[in-house]
């Protein structure tokens, strides 16, 4: 008898998870555009009305009359700030060495490797040298 009335409980839980297609359709709403449509209008869709979309051309023509309308505004941070671009450390030379591994068959299996290719550098990690003292070498 409590097997039974819990296989009910149980199923009754179940089979009301299962119908609640009105919750999916209240959260994603059914439309009848295509990507393509949605793509050609720029992202705005029906849905979203002309309000919108005037809202959009008013402010494209507004940054557009304040393009050409006054002085054109200088927007490079790195000539406001006169910063330079050059860089203050040099690196000394740490060369990159490739290693290419031709294809092959196995030995055993007789079944292809690809060819491989690596990169590594010669030394650990990369050294700086401040100011003139650069000749490009290490000790």
């Amino acid at each position: 008898m409590v097997k039974t009335k819990t296989l009910l409980i149980a199923t009754a839980i179940i089979l009301s998870g299962c119908s609640s297609s009105s919750e999916k359709d209240r959260m994603i709403p059914k439309s009848d555009e295509t990507m393509r449509d949605i793509y050609i209008n720029g992202g705005r869709t029906q849905i979203s009305g002309s309000n919108v979309d005037q809202e959009f051309v008013e402010s494209k023509q507004a940054l557009l009359a304040r393009g050409t309308i006054g002085t054109p505004q200088v927007m490079d941070v790195y000539r406001i700030n006169q910063v330079s671009t050059q860089a203050n450390f040099n690196k000394l030379h740490n060369p990159t060495i490739y290693m290419y591994f031709p294809p092959k068959i196995s030995e055993t299996d007789r079944l292809p490797i690809p060819a491989m290719m690596t990169e590594f550098k010669m030394y650990d990690r990369d050294e700086y040298v401040f100011g003139d003292r650069f000749n490009g070498e290490r000790k």
